[in-house]
């Protein structure tokens, strides 16, 4: 096989806080078959929840949970001279685990053929099985296919560090594979593995993007790639995703194949997502496309990677409401503690109202009494803090 260069991204670093690193010069580009994944120039759509078109619940009588014993602050976590595991999920369950992951029902995407399935999305024999296949009677004209769809939103986010997955992927024409991460609070920068089976092209592609833009950037303006058709990827090999200020380095099987420098480094805090797409930008299914079609992910792991301790951060894990009943709870989203103690406090005003240290972090509204609240979230280990306000009607 002729060997596949490293692709090499420069751009402009403008002054942040943090370590530095030293920019990486050069460019060259692999061609790619057609254009490269574009996996958020839609958004993922679906209808209101009927929570979030209810009906005002002031007058009832709301009971508030009791609270969870707290953990006990310690401050920052000890910065060692070895990188330290700070998420995993190696499936080796009978099922997903709700409390790193959740499976979505219903999203789709303008431009494919499927929409998210929770049942598409199983763990067994080790490892997490994400499928697609039609849709059960009775189909559905516009978006006919079911896929599994995994996230980690609200659940686990964190700025910098090495993201690596094991995984393997069946070749099927017209049926896409993607894990990938984007910031908890906006769309871009994207940070992108995707395993594409082109219709009319018998090998798979492996992709990996830098996709810091949207449209109507041009191309080469918003988002940089290495198109990879050098190995077998229905086996199980491993991706790695190197994370530090400034820069990013993408692996397979220990091997570099894409590097990103400057300011369009991702400097939020990114959770992650594993799926299946069918149809789009890789044409459509075909007779030789066999369903259901599955590919599989035996483990994932997130360290923290030696001298890098990104600033804590908390947040709502969806956007602010106008209002809320009530009998609601706010999602809430907190990064960069790692396995450092967190207390999640809400505050109406001044006044501490609510604190957890469970994860997944949860406030029962039923704390707050009818009317307008300005309302903020903080979240410290004992040493480091983070806030976020807004302001809300509760009915």
């Amino acid at each position: 096989m002729p060997r596949v260069p490293v692709m090499r991204l420069t751009l402009t670093r403008q002054p942040a806080v943090g370590l530095l690193l030293s920019v990486v010069t050069g460019l060259s580009l692999v061609a790619a078959c057609g254009a490269p994944p574009n996996a958020s120039s839609d958004e993922l759509t679906t209808r209101p929840t009927a929570a979030e078109a209810g009906a005002p619940d002031a007058g009832l009588d709301v009971p508030i949970p009791p609270p969870e014993a707290l953990c006990t602050l310690t401050g920052p976590p000890v910065l060692s001279q070895d990188d330290v595991l700070v998420f995993a999920d190696e499936f080796d369950g009978a099922e997903l685990d709700r409390s790193k992951w959740t499976a979505r029902d219903g999203f789709r995407r303008t431009g494919i053929l499927n929409h998210a399935a929770a049942k598409q999305v199983t763990v067994a024999g080790g490892a997490l099985r994400v499928s697609a296949e039609p849709n059960a009677s009775p189909k559905d004209p516009l978006y006919p296919y079911d896929a599994g769809f995994v996230e980690t939103l609200g659940k686990f986010a964190r700025t910098y560090g090495r993201i690596e997955f094991r995984a393997r992927f069946p070749y099927e024409p017209g049926v896409w594979f993607a894990i990938w991460g984007r910031p908890w609070s906006t769309s871009f920068p994207e940070i992108d593995i995707e395993v594409v089976n082109r219709t009319g092209d018998p090998k798979t592609q492996l992709y990996f993007v830098h996709h810091w833009a949207a449209p109507p950037l041009p191309a080469d303006e918003r988002r940089a790639y290495t198109m990879l058709q050098e190995a077998d990827y229905s086996v199980f090999r491993t991706y790695t995703i190197d994370w530090k200020p400034g820069s990013m380095t993408w692996q397979v099987d220990g091997v570099t194949k894409l590097e990103a420098s400057g300011e369009r480094v991702p400097t939020l805090p990114v959770y992650w997502m594993i799926n299946a797409w069918v149809g789009g930008w890789t044409g459509n299914p075909t007779a030789d496309t066999t369903f259901p079609t599955t590919f599989e992910v035996d483990w994932m792991r997130v360290y923290r990677t030696s001298g890098v301790l990104a600033d804590p951060a908390v947040k709502l894990t969806a956007n602010v409401k106008a209002s809320y009943p009530r009998k609601d709870w706010l999602d809430v989203s907190v990064a960069n503690f790692d396995e450092a103690c967190a207390h999640v406090e809400l505050r109406d005003g001044a006044k501490v109202v609510w604190t957890t240290s469970t994860a997944p972090w949860r406030v029962p509204l039923a704390v707050l009494s009818p009317g307008s609240h300005a309302l903020s979230l903080v979240a410290t280990d004992g040493v480091r803090r983070a806030e976020t306000s807004f302001t809300t009607q509760i009915r």
